[in-house]
This record gives structure tokens, sequence and C-alpha cells, in this order.
């Protein structure tokens, strides 16, 4: 089936969110839907309690197209299941023309163009940008309505079955992490008073990603040496971009971001507590330009359970409240030096890790099979768009 080609700016409006600044937030009033948000409701928000302007008003259901953020996460196009609430900047309210395209198929069909947009972007390999005119400018194809709607209901059947097994990881990661609690407590409220430290004084060293004028754009290679930028980090594992690397040439002059088995890799900026321990296959890859890493004192912190910590609900929410920006929020060496650290006796943590082998393989065997969906998932999108299911 041929379908006709038509640009995003004949069949849809782009609203762009409001600038609100940290004055503006409230404690109480209509939520603020920010670029960290369209990742999962359960986010934290901040609150806006002045008058709703309507153009940045947010209804459930509707389309919205963040086009500033980290590839592989927020970037992207995502229909809102919250309520009413308002737009921060940095993320578009879609509004299409429905007799002509249906909000789910615009969705797929921007989102499987997400490579088209980076590609276009402005911004570091982290954080992109792209401009309303590369959005308006994508050519999507636009069958019929029912078809549209007979085509989204098999991808969205298909997404479901990624989502179950995403669903799946986080299940085992709140099983690690209800071990965690039951032994240690809350790492923030620290119940159990363990010791704490400041973890500049647990760690050997902290180092912050180069910086852009160390590493620039065209510096990237295909099949170079690998560096974890946080996109790269999910779910505790690391998944490298083969088309993220340096060349053996670049990698000699950024020896000061080198990792070793037992670093703590942290991304710095957007969604807060996202990290991962090197092993012995990442070994000698680099920090990338949004990430940090952590060299823990092995005699004082356990690189697992200083993960965890970083890791866990309270700590993602107290890492929001201390990161620095509006639109996306950072980290820096300073942050993090003075986050407190419980340090229960190192006999406990290593018993912790202990335990925790067993789920590891189931883990680690979900990780595998999820990667398979995702593949399976793109083939299935391909296939639709060429008029092929």
């Amino acid at each position: 089936m041929n379908m006709p080609m038509v640009s995003l700016k004949n069949v849809a409006n782009f609203v762009n969110g409001k600038a609100f600044k940290p004055t503006d937030w409230s404690e109480e009033g209509i939520p603020i839907i920010r670029i960290q948000n369209l990742n999962g409701l359960d986010k934290p928000y901040n609150y806006w309690a002045g008058p709703i302007d309507k153009e940045v008003h947010v209804k459930r259901n509707d389309l919205l197209l963040a086009w500033s953020g980290t590839p592989g996460t927020s970037f992207g196009a995502h229909i809102w299941r919250g309520g009413a609430a308002v737009l921060n900047q940095h993320i578009f309210r879609v509004d299409l023309k429905e007799n002509l395209v249906t909000k789910e198929w615009a969705k797929f069909v921007i989102n499987a163009q997400l490579s088209t947009l980076i590609g276009m972007a402005h911004g570091g390999v982290g954080l992109k940008h792209v401009t309303k005119g590369m959005v308006e400018g994508l050519e999507i194809p636009v069958p019929p309505l029912p078809e549209q709607r007979r085509i989204a209901a098999i991808l969205d059947q298909a997404d479901a079955l990624r989502a179950k097994r995403r669903e799946a990881l986080a299940q085992l990661d709140s099983l690690t992490q209800s071990i965690f609690i039951e032994m240690f407590g809350d790492p923030v409220s620290n119940p159990k008073n363990w010791s704490v430290k400041p973890l500049s004084e647990c760690a050997e060293r902290i180092q912050i990603g180069p910086f852009g004028t160390q590493l620039h754009e065209e510096d990237y290679i295909d099949g170079g040496i690998p560096l974890i930028n946080p996109t790269h980090l999910r779910g505790g594992v690391i998944s490298p971009d083969s088309s993220l690397t340096v060349s053996p040439e670049k990698y000699t002059e950024l020896s000061n971001y080198y990792l070793l088995t037992g670093d703590l890799i942290m991304g710095r900026r957007g969604e807060m507590g996202r990290c991962a321990v090197i092993t012995n296959r990442e070994e000698g890859w680099l920090c990338g330009t949004g990430s940090l890493f952590v060299r823990p004192k092995t005699d004082v912190l356990s690189p697992i359970y200083l993960g965890l910590v970083i890791s866990s609900p309270s700590m993602r929410r107290f890492l929001e409240n201390l990161a620095q920006g509006v639109t996306m929020a950072n980290l820096n060496k300073t942050i993090v030096g003075g986050l407190p650290i419980a340090v229960p006796p190192m006999a406990m943590q290593q018993a912790f890790v202990s335990q925790l082998n067993a789920t590891q393989t189931i883990k680690n065997y979900s990780l595998n099979s999820s990667a398979e969906l995702d593949t399976l998932f793109a083939s299935l999108q391909h296939r639709a768009f060429r008029g092929e299911l």
C-alpha cells in the first residue's frame, strides 16, 4: 500500500511551553510538566499557583513532543496520560488536524523518525535540541484514518509487550531495593543510624566527564573505543552505542576519563539516579560528557551498595532537589561530593552483594529479552510505515 507523505506543518500546530522559573514554582496548584515527567507520571513535579494560560494548558490524552532532551529517554512524542497540567518550555503541545491524523498514529510516526531529528539537532552528544522548523519539516506517511487506527492498534499491542518486559525488569529492581531496605533501611532518612559521611570522604576520586571543548561532535566515530553517557545507563546496565566512540588517538588525549572496574558511573543531567558499576567488560572505556564517575574506597563502600544508594527512590528525590537547572537538571562535582552516604559495616555490604547474584542472573535474561523485543518492534514499525502490514 502506497501511503501519501505530508509535512507535519500541514497537519499540526506546535505550541511551545512557558519558561517557568524556580521563583514561579509553588508547593501546590496545577502540575508543571517538565521533560522528566514525560518518562513517568511518578516523577517529582513542580506546581504553578498562578492563573492558567490556555496556550500552555494540557489535558489528558494530549500529544506532547519533547524537543530538548536526551535521546533514548524523554526526547520524542508522548501521549499525556496524566490530568490537567501546564507545559514547561522545551516541550510542544501538538494540536493535530484530527480529521487527517490521529494522535496515536502521529506518536508512532514521529518517534520512528527520532534518528532523523537527532541528526539535525543542536547541542552536545547527551542533551539535544531541535527547532520548531525542523519538526514541522518532517515528512510523515498519512494513510486513511481507518488504516491509521488499525496499524496503530497493532503497534500498541507490540509496544505493550515491551512495556511488560520493562515492568518485569522494574519488579526485579524493586525486589533488589526491598532486600536493600530490609538490610540497611532508607539511605536518606537512615533509620538504622549508620555512620554518615560525605561521599567525597568515601571515594578515591570523583570525576566529571570531559567538557565540550575537549570532545567535539566531529571526534565521534563508528567502532572505536566506547564512552558512556546517561542514555547508555538503563536499569543499572551499560548499553553502549557503537556510533558514539572515539579513535585511539583521541582516546589517548582523554586519559583523565578512563574508567576502571569497580567505578560507579552516574548520569549527571536529566533523570537523576541513573548509574551502573563498571565491570571487566567496560574497563578502560571513557566517561562521557553527560556523566561522572565515583571511584569508591574499597574498604569503605562496595560499588554495588553505593549504586543502590544512588538509584534508590529517596536518593533520586534528594538529587532532584539538589540538581541545578530548570529545564534539564544538572549535577556537579561539589553536589555529588557532598552527598551524605550512610556507611554500614563492610561485612554487611558484602553479604548484601552475595544475595543479589541469583537475582542478577534473572535480570540479565530479561534484559536480553527486552533488547530482542526492541529489535522486533523497530522491524514492525518499518514494515508498517511502508504499507506492508
